[in-house]
């Protein structure tokens, strides 16, 4: 197997490297971050990235870290605090109206020396509303920690109806437990029972931080563990949460108060500014018939300390460092093996973006985001929408029907790109400049109020559901769209001045994958109008059930750090989105580099080493061992070397540009293609 040439030709890689906010960040492919002495065909991954893997280590405050989603993230995060720092100064911004509100926000949040009074004194005064409860007033307390991002008990939010798109319903679904799944409550192995020994001890030790009695404080810890069991044994498993036929349990919401009679459940509609509440989504109704025998059997003072529990670990980052320290000693150090709590300016100008996003995405976009960016974004979009077209078109395996019914919901699909084209208002929020609590529970409010305020009214596609700054993208199958923020549209992804390879490789990728999303296990289930609804013939539907359980056995068969291996249900929808998004942004870069360089047959085999190359190097990262554990058991993705593996292993061009002999990892005899 010959090595990948050293010589390419500039069309195909950057002679440059892109400056983001101060850093040089080599361009894709770097020959730089190659491993030499690994063969392409055995572990593209290592190929591609272990040279970088070598070279790079996991920052103490991170459970990972990688060449794209973290280092954009680390860049967003030293421009953002400079725009913030200035802001708190009290310098004002002409084109951000709400630069006095953010620089409240963040000011509040870095003078560390009024968190032991202004936040203490407002943490006193709500957990002395929960030690004066009454019975008749709980659904009152539920609703207001609900609106303050704290949920107790369950979850609450705006949702589509599934089988109605245009429409914005309730949907009320299982929540309240502090572990990452169900699997940490109930699995009998040593290791989830030391998890949950560690989580009790933390219980006890947060509970400590507000009462002195040590000996009351382990009895309350194993009480809320009971009660967080007791939820867990009717919740549903990540893989469980993966179908949408199997969550859509709508019912009038008063019959739901009448049968379900553990809550004053109208009051809780009430208090959370709702008024009366009609048609709700019930994804898990087993787990509110559980709810209902917690709430009825459970003694109430063990109801308050459970609550007071999730009080203070939900306003634990507000709090002075004793308060932050004990929640990160769990949730950072035990389940994620981060070593070490982040600067307080990183933890403070991520919460800033939490509360008011889009408010500081108006300054972000500006420094970040500006010339043809966006059009050149749409450009790409089209072009692997294209391609899709054209994939579906050439199908062995799908009907007629089906594909016409296929390219009428591609054609219904539309793409935000950057930011929104109408900016949300934040004249109403609240902030003060010392008050870091009030502010954190001023913005959770009026971000749940603007999220509550959409139901019962008809949907508004143009609404955005990631922050412009936000290093992802999504694809909405409600809703039929797409959107990419500008946060992701940075180098190693993307930049205006990109080679088309690089693009394509990078972005492109990106596209393509939650491109794919509307036609993978989850997403096929939704029809060109949003609507759940099965728009495939029987046989279709077999043929692609078939080809998907191939992709799910491939994934299943892939170890994980620390034991244990991938789970190929839970991954299916993101393993689909990274095959197909390969694959179009492969086909849309070689339609475009054919019309570049007809005739010239040798350069375009070198060119896809270096297209391939791009792809790998956009995913190269490390993470914890524990960090690992928690993703295979949780996380819809899978670990970024099996998104790389996976995704090469399956399409044939690849082992055709680095002729990999047939039966080779790389190249398996037996390939698992859908799209």
């Amino acid at each position: 197997m010959k090595s990948i040439k050293t010589k390419l030709l500039p069309i195909f890689v950057l002679s440059f490297a892109v400056c983001v906010y101060g850093e040089s960040i080599p361009p894709s492919p770097d020959l730089s971050i190659l491993d030499s002495k690994a063969d392409p065909c055995e572990n593209f991954y290592q190929y591609a990235c272990g040279g970088w893997i070598s070279k790079n280590s996991i920052p103490a405050d991170l459970a990972s870290w990688d060449r794209s989603f973290s280092t954009i993230s680390e860049q967003n995060q030293i421009l953002l605090r400079e725009v913030l720092e200035k802001y708190a100064r009290g310098v004002q911004e002409p084109a951000n109206p709400y630069a006095e509100k953010l620089g409240d926000f963040y000011g509040s949040c870095m003078a560390e020396a009024d968190l032991e009074t202004e936040s203490m004194k407002g943490l006193g005064k709500r957990l002395a509303e929960i030690d004066s409860l009454k019975k008749e007033n709980l659904p009152g307390l539920i609703a207001s920690l609900h609106l303050k991002g704290i949920d107790v008990l369950f979850s609450f939010y705006n949702t589509q109806d599934f089988k109605n798109p245009q429409n914005n319903i309730a949907e009320m679904n299982q929540g309240g437990m502090g572990l990452p799944s169900k699997e940490y409550y109930l699995d009998s192995s040593e290791k989830m029972k030391k998890f949950r020994a560690q989580y009790l001890q933390h219980i006890q030790k947060m509970m400590l931080l507000i009462k002195e009695n040590s000996k009351s404080a382990k009895i309350e810890a194993q009480q809320i563990l009971k009660l967080e069991t007791q939820l867990a044994e009717a919740a549903l498993a990540p893989q469980e949460m993966r179908d949408p036929t199997k969550l859509y349990h709508i019912q009038d919401f008063s019959n739901f108060a009448q049968s379900n009679s553990a809550l004053a459940w109208q009051e809780f509609g009430q208090a959370m500014g709702l008024g009366k509440l009609g048609k709700v989504n019930f994804p898990v109704p087993a787990f509110f018939d559980r709810l209902k025998q917690v709430i009825e059997t459970t003694p109430f003072t063990v109801l308050k300390n459970y609550l007071k529990y999730k009080l203070v670990l939900g306003s634990s980052k507000a709090l002075p460092e004793r308060f932050a320290e004990e929640a990160f000693s769990f949730y950072g150090k035990t389940l994620y093996g981060i070593q070490s709590l982040a600067p307080r300016w990183k933890r403070c100008v991520k919460a800033t973006n939490e509360a008011m996003g889009f408010a500081l995405g108006r300054s972000y976009v500006d420094l970040q985001f500006a010339g043809e960016s966006k059009k050149i974004a749409l450009g790409l979009m089209e072009k692997i929408e294209k391609e899709q077209a054209q994939l579906i078109s050439g199908l062995t395996w799908m009907d007629a029907a089906t594909k016409e019914a296929a390219q009428l919901k591609l054609k219904s699909l539309i793409n935000q790109i950057g930011y929104p084209d109408r900016w949300r208002n934040y004249e109403t929020l609240k902030t003060q400049k010392k008050a870091y609590l009030e502010n954190r529970f001023a913005s959770s409010e009026f971000n749940a109020h603007y999220e509550l305020a959409k139901i019962g009214t008809p949907l508004d596609r143009t609404d955005w559901g990631m922050t412009p700054s936000q290093v992802n993208a999504y694809y909405d199958a409600s809703q039929g769209k797409m959107v990419f923020p500008a946060g992701i549209l940075q180098p190693p992804f993307f930049n205006s001045k990109y080679s088309a390879s690089a693009n394509f490789a990078g972005i492109g990728m990106v596209m393509g994958h939650e491109l794919s999303h509307g036609f993978d296990d989850e997403g096929r289930q939704f029809d060109a109008k949003g609507a759940m609804q099965d728009w495939w013939t029987a046989q279709s539907a077999k043929e692609f059930e078939k080809r998907t359980q191939c992709l799910s056995e491939q994934f299943d068969s892939y170890p994980a750090a620390g034991g244990g291996h991938v789970s190929g249900k839970l991954t299916l929808g993101e393993d689909m989105g990274d095959q197909g998004g390969l694959k179009l942004s492969y086909l849309a870069w070689k339609n475009t580099l054919n019309q570049e360089v007809k005739g010239h047959a040798e350069f375009f085999h070198e060119a896809e080493k270096s297209f391939f190359l791009s792809f790998a190097q956009s995913w190269c990262g490390k993470s914890s061992e524990a960090f690992e554990q928690v993703l295979v058991k949780t996380n819809p993705h899978p670990p970024m070397r099996y998104r790389v593996i996976g995704a090469v292993s399956n399409l044939p061009a690849f082992a055709e540009a680095y002729q990999c002999k047939a039966g080779s990892p790389m190249a398996p005899v037996k390939r698992c293609e859908v799209w």
